[in-house]
């Protein structure tokens, strides 16, 4: 943009009669009195010798421009050709003082690029071209000439124009705003953005190493709940295989209790057989007694058959009580078997209600993976959103490098032009050292430049315009200070939201696990007390059978008793379990389902206040930025007018100067005339 404002600049300036005028004139002095082609060294390394040796009228950068108004004269200057001569050249020094006219007569620190094109472009208008205009020419003038309308334009950051429609590639509202901002702001901004990265890197990377620990959780847990589950199968297999076992025994003691109340029968028989043949004998030893003592005639043998029959009816008697305690044992070994059956029956309903709580065990795991498997797709759900934020953030970041670099390229190209500038003034100080002239129209300039002034007077409008446009643009600041403050809110917001969501978080991981910890340690003791339990049993079943082998008929009625008296202790104390059991699983469950349902709803509340939150964080925001997208519109309808009417009126005042420039020809052409008409005398 500003390579073609200077090509049209300095097409303008070659295009333009006052230079046209200098260059055409310079030749057409003496070949002693020609200052304008000798080289600048001459010019400053002047002898004394010199019939003109006056510094040239110089503009000042800071006060209006106006002419010296005390020539210095030589002392040795000729009469009449050398006052011609210097009366010629000081109306052309004063000619290339007044070449700075095409700027309005601006003060330099309102002087913009805009206006110097504008000014171009107008004076490109309304000047008359020539039918054969004369070939450019590279001479010093048109470098003054350059060098004075590049005087007064201060190049600053703030007065930075739009690009081109070739070069900008970026938004209406992102060029407009960056326009006016400054290259401090734009590194501040852009720190700012650096600071709101590294802190979604920060919210990121906690929030992988958050899912990476509940990753590691999870895991752990279902390594917890596998092995535990694998415990639980090898404890109901060792259960089952105990209660085979207690099945065999009971089978295997039944068999030896049948056995021998086999071999008891078969003695009863054999004692009852024996009994009947005793009777049977003693009858007919009797008779065969009383035959003898009647054959005989003895009766001594009397006394000694009763005596024998006495002692077979002791044995008679006691051979019946031997019976009745058999009969007894019989009945007892039958009521014996009877309890172990039902002792069997109720440890087969322990076991399948301990199966039925394994169940359960294992239907509450997998409710909790289900649990635990939603709470991650939460969490992952989270660090898309967190992602998808980052990459946004990342794409904002790479349009601000482009726009920093665009930035730096312009800057670069702005101080290059300086340097051109620079060269220029340089060249403009060493050509104007040279230029001699006298006073004689002095007066007549002044008053032209009095002229010149009041027309300044007029051109304060266009000040106060431009004075618009700078309060537009300090509107945009404060926009954009508006926007950056509700962006810095809505992030502290949005940290605020995450860390209660993390603190939350973690009160819940604690509490599940302190409640998995209890639960496990309930767990092991119910597994301890049941493995206690059983191995009393066995170890009870096994005195039993082994004391059953050994003991004898008198032991086995005392030990009968205690082990019935054992088994009802026994019995007890399992119903006594059981009932702490059931009670103690009720409680647990109770609790459990409190704390379920207290973590559902602590967990929808939250969710329900964060949606709430989150929408009305985007309603402000949308509408904040509809507010924000009619105040830029209605801106830069503002800036238009102003625009539309800053051109109407520098139309205005390019004709005005396009005039006074027509005038300043013709008196320039008057005075060329004077000149020559005196050169001819």
């Amino acid at each position: 943009m500003f390579r073609k404002l200077k090509n049209k600049i300095e097409e303008e300036a070659g295009k333009s009669p006052v230079n046209r005028l200098l260059s055409g004139a310079s030749p057409s002095k003496g070949e002693s009195d020609s200052p304008s082609h000798t080289p600048p060294a001459s010019v400053n390394a002047a002898s004394p010798a010199t019939p003109l040796a006056r510094k040239p009228a110089i503009w000042s950068a800071g006060t209006p421009r106006r002419l010296d108004q005390t020539p210095t004269k030589s002392d040795k200057a000729p009469a009449a050709d050398g006052s011609m001569r210097s009366a010629a050249l000081d109306l052309l020094s004063s000619l290339t003082a007044l070449k700075g006219s095409n700027s309005y007569m601006l003060p330099p620190h309102k002087m913009r690029a805009s206006d110097v094109d504008s000014d171009a472009e107008h004076s490109a208008q309304s000047t008359p071209q020539p039918e054969k205009p004369l070939p450019r020419t590279e001479s010093r003038e048109s470098i003054n000439s350059l060098a004075g309308m590049f005087q007064s334009l201060p190049f600053g950051r703030k007065n930075r124009d739009a690009p081109s429609d070739a070069e900008s590639d970026l938004d209406s509202e992102a060029s407009f705003s960056l326009r006016t901002m400054n290259k401090e702001e734009l590194y501040r901004r852009f720190k700012e953005m650096e600071k709101m990265m590294t802190a979604y890197r920060g919210k990121y990377n906690e929030m992988a190493s958050a899912y990476r620990d509940q990753e590691k959780e999870k895991e752990k847990i279902k390594n917890t709940l596998t092995e535990a589950q694998d415990k639980s199968l090898r404890r109901i297999s060792e259960m089952r295989e105990a209660a085979a076992l207690d099945q065999q025994a009971k089978r295997h003691l039944e068999e030896e209790f049948r056995f021998n109340l086999e071999e008891k029968d078969e003695l009863i028989g054999v004692l009852q057989t024996q009994v009947r043949l005793l009777k049977q004998g003693n009858l007919e030893n009797a008779a065969e007694g009383s035959a003898n003592a009647k054959g005989d005639g003895d009766t001594v043998d009397s006394a000694e058959l009763s005596k024998t029959n006495v002692i077979l009816k002791e044995k008679v008697r006691r051979l019946e009580d031997l019976l009745n305690k058999c009969k007894d044992m019989i009945k007892n070994n039958k009521e014996r078997t009877a309890q172990l059956t039902s002792e069997k029956e109720k440890l087969a309903t322990e076991l399948e209600s301990k199966a039925q709580v394994v169940q359960q065990l294992q239907e509450w795991k997998d409710k909790e993976q289900v649990r635990l498997d939603g709470q991650l797709q939460d969490a992952r759900h989270l660090i898309e959103q967190l992602e998808s934020s980052t990459k946004s953030s990342r794409a904002l970041s790479s349009q601000h490098q482009d726009l920093l670099q665009n930035l730096e390229a312009k800057d670069k190209e702005i101080k290059l032009l300086k340097t051109e500038l620079r060269a220029q003034k340089i060249e403009l100080g060493k050509s104007s050292g040279g230029e001699k002239g006298r006073d004689k129209e002095v007066s007549e300039l002044k008053a032209r430049l009095k002229e010149l002034e009041q027309n300044n007077k007029t051109n304060g409008s266009v000040e106060q315009s431009s004075g618009g446009l700078e309060s537009a643009s300090a509107l945009e600041e404060q926009l954009l200070q508006k926007d950056q403050e509700w962006q810095a809110k809505l992030s502290a917001r949005e940290q605020e939201l995450q860390q209660q969501l993390e603190a939350k978080g973690q009160l819940l991981e604690t509490q599940r696990a302190e409640w998995e910890a209890r639960l496990a340690e309930l767990a092991t003791k119910k597994d301890k007390q049941l493995q206690d339990v059983l191995g009393s049993k066995e170890s009870e079943i096994e005195e039993i059978t082994s004391n059953l082998e050994t003991m004898g008929k008198q032991q086995l009625e005392s030990l009968t008793q205690k082990h019935e008296a054992e088994l009802q202790e026994t019995i007890d104390t399992i119903q006594q379990w059981e009932t702490r059991q059931k009670e103690q699983e009720e409680a647990h469950k109770k609790e459990l389902e409190d704390l379920t349902q207290k973590f559902r709803a602590k967990l929808e509340q939250f969710r329900d206040q964060h949606n709430t939150t989150v929408a009305q964080l985007k309603e402000a925001h949308q509408k904040e930025l509809t507010e924000r997208g009619t105040e830029m519109t209605q801106l830069r309808e503002n800036h238009q007018k102003e625009l539309a009417g800053l051109q109407g009126a520098l139309e205005g005042k390019g004709s005005e100067v396009a005039e006074q420039v027509t005038q300043y020809q013709q008196r320039v052409q008057e005075l060329e005339t004077r000149i020559q008409q005196v050169r001819m005398r």
